[in-house]
């Protein structure tokens, strides 16, 4: 707050829990035509800021620093990149974003496009989720990357835990394909959840539970054990949901 109040800036204490709770607040209070995010932790250097500004104003609508195009650079861990390196791919072919770094939050938006944009992820998945959804409110949206050097933090501590971090893009991964195709957050949820029912038909005694989410992180799904009997009674006890629904 007193570094805000140097330099004349706006300080909003976070108003949601997690990574993708802070994105939505800045978001909420975002005043300008241009909105930048990026890491306050030391890891993204301020100098990169006049060249993802110079790269907007040739005609982009959304500019990622990048750390995996050419002059770009990680200081991460060998594990941390390889991880790193997985993800994007995987999301890149399944969403079809033309861009080498989706798990970046170092980029120049339009404050506009933000705000008319609903989001639903609660940890670092909001990242994919926002360049999804963006490219399907604006078909015509162009996306610009230039390259940064990622260093290692120099403040604070990771809040990553990596087997939920693992789950949690798993199951987005997921959702946001059904979402490209089906092109409705409705539908998608309608074929996630045949999509869980059908695992635990087909999975046998260890089965994916995506009714009983651990409640302070919902946007994980973890596994249990069951019998032949729990499995029988949980089909009937959601086909009873589904006609109570109904």
């Amino acid at each position: 707050a007193a570094v805000c109040a140097q330099f004349d800036a706006l300080c909003i204490p976070q108003e949601e829990p997690h990574f993708a709770g802070a994105f939505r607040t800045g978001i909420r209070y975002a005043r300008r035509e241009l909105f930048l995010i990026m890491d306050a932790d030391g890891s993204h250097g301020p100098e990169h800021i006049p060249a993802l500004v110079s790269k907007f104003a040739e005609g982009y609508d959304l500019v990622i620093g990048s750390r995996y195009v050419k002059g770009g650079q990680s200081f991460d861990s060998p594990v941390s990149k390889a991880m790193s390196l997985m993800l994007n791919t995987c999301f890149r072919l399944c969403l079809g974003i033309p861009a080498h770094d989706l798990s970046t939050d170092f980029r120049l938006y339009r404050t506009a496009w933000l705000q008319e944009t609903e989001l639903h992820c609660e940890v670092y998945d909001v990242l994919e989720e926002v360049l999804l959804k963006l490219r399907l409110l604006h078909p015509e949206m162009r996306v610009g990357e230039v390259p940064i050097i990622f260093r290692k933090r120099l403040l604070g501590e990771s809040k990553r835990r990596l087997i939920p971090f693992i789950l949690s893009y798993i199951r987005t991964l997921i959702y946001l394909t059904l979402l490209r195709i089906f092109r409705s957050d409705e539908r998608a949820e309608r074929a996630m959840h045949f999509l869980r029912r059908a695992l635990f038909v087909l999975i046998g005694e260890t089965h994916l539970d995506a009714l009983d989410r651990q409640p302070d992180r919902p946007d994980l799904l973890h596994f249990r054990r069951t019998d032949r009997h729990d499995r029988r009674a949980f089909g009937e006890t959601v086909a009873l949901q589904e006609a109570d629904m109904n």
